[in-house]
């Protein structure tokens, strides 16, 4: 006896099914039929699968793959599918916004479960927000229909508090990764935007100190330079000598000059030069953090990702079927007709 394991409606648990749930098609089978290449030169141009994909999103055509693999033999499920079909068929608009809906939103299940492996890239992480604030809209749009599979999609757990740390905490942008540059949002973390400070605007840092400087001692062409041996440094020229406060370290000699350096100055060098490290170390932190977070949602990302799924895939259906010129199919018993049809068999 065959079996077919399958993931149910809660995603937390395992299902097995009986083979006779489905219709198991053999490889052969499916070659003679030509479901998914031609038996002549293994081209995909007039097979089942070239005459029904109007798929735009990778787990549509997955879904749509696995359907015609392993078609459903229960009349109840297959009754139910065809009911979406058919609400979808009667609503074009509905159907439009749907598509439109789908084209903004990533490969979800894909997202989801490189999320919960804890392996998302920070564009990735990106790319799973804009999907769960895009699929609401595909919700609102499946409220209230008159099928049942598509009513239980539109039901699915909204995702609002992960989707609202995705859009508070990453980057509208975000880097491809936490070395190359920015991937946390501003303002989520204060070392971070000090780090990010210094390491963007350390001329104005030095241009600050420099001036509360010259205030302070009253020499006005005191000056803050920088040497890859000494680093920085106060530099007085030497007929200001006697206007250096006591607390001035002396660093370095001139012929006209003295450089100093002063605890003050001492704190802000190492924060600049420390500060792209401690960018980069930062950004790591917070993002791993956040990348740690969708797992504690997986059952919900499973859900979505099924909405994502079965919509696709009835809208491709749907979209065949008001192509198609007098084909009709339906189930209503278990005696199958079919019109207008062919087969290569």
């Amino acid at each position: 006896m065959l079996y077919v394991i399958l993931f149910e409606d809660d995603p937390t648990k395992l299902a097995v099914r009986e083979a006779r749930d489905r219709l198991v098609i053999d490889g052969t089978t499916l070659a003679n039929l030509e479901v998914f290449r031609r038996a002549g030169d293994g081209a995909t141009a007039g097979t089942l699968l070239a005459l029904v994909d109007r798929t735009q999103t990778a787990p549509g055509a997955r879904a749509l793959r696995a359907w015609l693999r392993a078609p459903l033999r229960d009349l109840g499920a297959i009754t139910e599918r065809h009911d979406a079909v058919a609400a979808l068929v009667e609503d074009a608009a509905l159907r439009d916004r749907l598509r439109k809906a789908l084209a903004e939103v990533a490969d979800l299940e894909r997202l989801a479960t490189r999320a919960v492996l804890g392996m998302l890239a920070p564009r990735e992480a990106a790319a799973l927000r804009q999907a769960l604030v895009a699929i609401p809209a595909l919700q609102r749009g499946l409220a209230g229909s008159s099928s049942t599979l598509l009513a239980r999609a539109a039901a699915v757990d909204s995702q609002a508090e992960l989707a609202a740390a995705l859009v508070s905490r990453l980057a509208a942008e975000p880097a491809a990764s936490t070395e190359s540059g920015a991937v946390i949002a501003d303002g989520v973390d204060a070392d971070l935007d000090q780090a990010r400070s210094m390491a963007r605007d350390s001329k104005r840092h030095i241009l600050a100190l420099e001036a509360r400087e010259r205030e302070r001692t009253g020499i006005a062409s005191l000056k803050i330079r920088y040497n890859r041996v000494f680093g920085y440094s106060i530099e007085i020229s030497r007929a200001n000598a006697g206007r250096v406060p006591p607390e001035y370290q002396r660093r370095q000699t001139l012929v006209n000059a003295e450089r100093y350096v002063t605890p003050e100055v001492q704190e802000l060098e190492a924060s600049i030069l420390g500060a792209e490290e401690r960018q980069v170390a930062l950004e790591r932190q917070l993002f791993e953090a956040l990348r740690g977070e969708p797992g504690r949602w997986k059952p919900g990302l499973d859900l979505r990702e099924r909405l994502q799924i079965a919509v696709q895939a009835f809208t491709t259906l749907r979209t065949c079927s008001a192509e198609s010129s007098g084909l009709t199919l339906r189930a209503s018993s278990r005696t199958l007709r079919a019109g207008s049809s062919t087969s290569p068999c």
